[in-house]
Order: C-alpha cells, then structure tokens, then sequence
C-alpha cells in the first residue's frame, strides 16, 4: 500500500528547550516576567497593554518567549520559576493545577466575565479572543470564485493545490471539529469527538497538506503562492492584508478560540503578576488590543476602538449563521484528550 508523503518539520530547539532557557527572569521587585508566545501577536499585547501599565505602576514588564507549559511544569518542580505571567490556551487543567496560583479576585475584576463567550477559571483569565481561519491567495482566486471557509479547505476538486495546517501539538483543535462538520455531523452531537471519522475527511486532502512547524509560516507561504490556502490566525492574515499582501480571509467555520493569562505557582513578584493581569483584562483596557491586531478582548464589557484599521479582522464582526457559524471547542473534553489525540495525529501523517 502506498503511503502518503506529508511535509512535517520539527523544530529541535523547541523540544531541547529547558525551562531555564530564553530570556525570562525577574529584575527586582518593580518587574514583572511574562512568558507569551512571541511573534506578531505577543508585540501587540506587549504595545496595547504592558507599555502603558509600565507608564501607570512603574512596574516593567520583562518579555519571553516561545512559551512552553511543559518548561513551566519543571521549573515549579524544580523550584526555579523564572516568569511571573504565562500565556497559554485552555489546553491545560486551569481549575487546581499543581503547577498555577490561584487568581486574585479582589485584584482583577472576575466579576466582569460573567455570561462571557469564554469561562473565567479559578487559576485563569480570559485575556483575548483570536479565530483560526482559512486564509487564501488572493491573486489566485477571484471575489466569485474564492473559498469560503473550512467547507472548501476540504475540497481538492474545486481547490486544487497545497493547504497549509497547523502544527499538531495543539491537536487540530477546532479543525477536527471543522472536518467533522463538514462530514455532516449536528454540532450538538460534536462530543466526545470521532477523530478517527475526522481524519478520513482529511484524508481527502492528505496529498495536498503541509503540516507546519510554526504558526508564522502559514501567512508567508500563502502570500508568495506556495499554498493556496492555509489554517492561518485571523490577526496575522489581516496584517498581511492591510500591508499589501495577496492573502484573504474566508470566515465560515472560524475556530474561535481565547488565551488565558496566569500565574505560575512559586511566581516571582506574584503580586505584580496579579496587577499586570487586572490591568490588561479590565473592560477599561482589554479593548486596546483590538487597536493593534485584529483581536478581539475577552472581557465581554470591553468596547473595540471604532476607528481601528483591524475591525475588518475581527473575528467577532464576523460570525456567519447556520452551517458556517463559529466553532467554539468544548475545553475541558480537549483538557482530557488532547494528548491522545496528538498521538493519533502524529501517527496519521506517519501513515
């Protein structure tokens, strides 16, 4: 039988990284170190909020980078913690991990994010909202003739050429929700979820798929032609646009997802960390994102900026109906799953 041959890379740093590596660590009792994800997105959360929180407190904020909950569970048991904020999805237990403090809620407004889209947790705070999107080349396709959202990533008959997707150590989270959408499953009916049905409809698109090793990729190679379309963050896709690139966002099935913010347990100046955390998730503040990226703030109370040029890339203005309307990933299954689920994907590209 013949196997299909898939494009993977795995970046050694990445899984040689420790978690006394980077450039985290604390600069005395007027700092605070955050741990984010880096890149287009972590420069506009440091811009719309550490810069002028650093302005109000004093307090400066100390960057680092790519971050890695598997870095910051050894460093709790090593009692080395190094960062005093950390950024990471819903991926984790964020209710009693052993590895995260609880949150302060006479410091930050909990409060405000009651009958919000995304949950508060007992160690974690909704701080923006991003969405998983199908981002095509633009000189390839015309306005009539262009995909329109996870449906046609599937199709190779009307969409021939190479799709990009995500790495595979969030799981396809949302994406395989996408698939089995498509494959005609009721969205009451999601979970728990059938990976197995999942990955037939991708195998439908297996010769055509590219699986990235880093996020940033996906933009890039969609702008230059290499892919015609590929599982790309709304905010870099937009930025893209809005400076001339070919690449264009198709909304249906947008993959709504939120990252948290949280405190590492041992945390250096903790106390900071809670402030940092109030400041940057508060109705007042939450909204300045959007005036940077085309992010959208969790806090169900924060307004977006009306004359921002990103609100053409929000995902929340952009929440189609029926079939094509947003996914939203039940957390706490893909809390409990997750690691299985990775280890059938890595086995299916190996296939």
């Amino acid at each position: 039988m013949k196997k299909t041959r898939i494009v993977i890379f795995v970046s050694a740093l990445a899984l040689l990284a420790t978690a006394c590596g980077g450039g985290g660590g604390s600069d005395g009792e007027k700092s605070v170190t955050f741990f984010g994800w880096g890149g287009t997105g972590q420069e506009a959360v440091s811009a719309a909020w550490f810069t002028p929180f650093t302005k109000k407190t004093g307090i400066k904020v100390i960057e680092d980078n790519p971050v890695s909950f598997q870095k910051l569970e050894q460093a709790v048991k090593a009692d080395n913690v190094p960062w005093s904020v950390v950024d990471m999805d819903s991926s984790v237990n964020l209710t009693d991990n052993p590895s995260l403090q609880d949150i302060d809620c006479s410091v930050v407004a909990c409060d405000e994010f009651k009958g919000g889209l995304f949950p508060l947790y007992k160690q974690a705070v909704p701080a923006y909202s991003f969405s998983v999107v199908i981002a095509y080349n633009s000189q390839k396709y015309t306005e009539a003739d262009a995909p329109s959202g996870w449906r046609d990533f599937f199709d190779s008959k009307r969409f021939p050429g190479k799709r990009l997707m995500r790495p595979i150590n969030e799981g396809w989270a949302g994406q395989l929700e996408a698939a089995l959408l498509t494959d005609g499953v009721d969205r009451d009916k999601l979970y728990p979820l059938d990976v197995d049905r999942a990955l037939k409809v991708f195998d439908k698109v297996k010769d055509d798929l590219v699986v990235m090793a880093d996020d940033a990729q996906c933009v890039t190679n969609v702008a230059s032609g290499e892919a015609v379309m590929g599982s790309c963050y709304n905010g870099r896709t937009q930025k893209a646009a809005v400076e001339g690139q070919p690449v264009k966002i198709a909304w249906g099935m947008q993959n709504l997802q939120v990252e948290y913010f949280m405190v590492p347990k041992g945390a250096p100046n903790s106390a900071n960390a809670q402030k940092l955390i109030a400041y940057s998730v508060s109705k007042e503040h939450n909204g300045a994102l959007s005036s940077v990226i085309g992010y959208d703030p969790a806090n169900p109370l924060a307004k977006v900026a009306e004359d921002s040029k990103w609100r053409d890339g929000l995902g929340s203005l952009h929440k189609l109906k029926g079939d094509e309307a947003p996914i939203v990933y039940d957390s706490e299954w893909w809390q409990k799953n997750r690691a299985q689920v990775i280890e059938k994907l890595a086995k299916w590209i190996e296939s």
